[in-house]
């Protein structure tokens, strides 16, 4: 009778085992299962958020491709294009403004040129599309540009877009407007040919009070521009007539632009190159 308990009791005890073991392996193989349905399921949750991430990146894209086309909007087709490419290829072009000390604050008098204004403006704009720069000649006239080859070093910039002021202002009662054009087409011809590719754009010089010759020559350069199909921003529309008083308001005595003189200049400029 003992052996057959003793037995009994081994019997139990084994089966014990074996059970505890069963159940054992059973909650291992489910852990696995569940690690493995979980390590799935993150890695398609993963495949779905880079999905969606792309898929946002190439909306933003198409959002940002779509945004600069508006922008280009007001500007001539070929000047469109180039900003439209510089940005879809996140490069930035290179802008140069050319004249004389009108585009400076050429007496030191703590303004803030109309230059300095456009070249945040635009950037801003455009989100931060140029590298500007500026070449200013004082108050030299476009004879001694031309004899001291300035033209030559404007060119050698080599930039992308050239707004020039084509020194008319400073020419006043020195140079005439015929030498004068033949002055500019020297410069655009150079700049021409370091950079085929470069945009030209031309503008007048700050109206001076009771100075008529000076509207007459800037009505001359502004026929050369339309015959040579360059764009002409014509921002004396802004300005009080030349022998209007009020245009004192704007041009200090030296006969350049005093501070209220290269806001207005900045807002026609900025006026021409955004949709406002």
């Amino acid at each position: 009778m003992k052996k057959a308990v003793f037995a009994f009791i081994i019997f139990l005890s084994i089966g014990t085992v074996l059970f505890g073991k069963l159940h054992y392996d059973q909650k291992l193989q489910n852990i696995s299962v569940e690690a493995s349905e979980s390590m799935v399921s993150e890695e398609a949750s993963d495949e779905e958020d880079d999905s969606h991430a792309e898929s946002k990146d190439n909306v933003k894209s198409d959002e940002d491709q779509l945004d600069m086309e508006s922008l280009v909007t007001p500007l001539p087709k070929e000047l469109g294009k180039m900003l439209i490419t510089a940005h879809a290829g996140n490069t930035k072009l290179s802008f140069v403004s050319v004249g004389s000390g009108a585009i400076t604050d050429y007496h030191d008098e703590g303004i803030s040129p109309w230059t300095d204004t456009v070249a945040s403006e635009l950037n801003d704009y455009y989100g931060d599309l140029f590298d500007f720069h500026v070449s200013s000649y004082g108050d030299m006239h476009s004879l001694n540009f031309i004899i001291n080859d300035h033209h030559k070093e404007v060119a050698s910039l080599e930039g992308d877009i050239y707004l020039i002021e084509p020194l008319m202002g400073n020419n006043l009662y020195r140079v005439g407007t015929d030498e004068a054009i033949i002055h500019l087409r020297n410069l655009i011809g150079e700049i021409k040919e370091r950079n085929p590719h470069s945009y030209i754009i031309l503008q007048p010089s700050q109206p001076i009070p009771n100075a008529a010759n000076l509207q007459d020559h800037m009505a001359e350069i502004r026929l050369y521009a339309k015959e040579a199909s360059i764009p002409y921003i014509n921002h004396w529309q802004d300005w009080p007539s030349y022998n209007d008083e009020e245009l004192m308001q704007y041009i200090a005595e030296h006969g350049y632009p005093n501070e209220e003189g290269h806001q207005l200049w900045a807002e026609s400029i900025l006026s021409w190159f955004k949709d406002e």
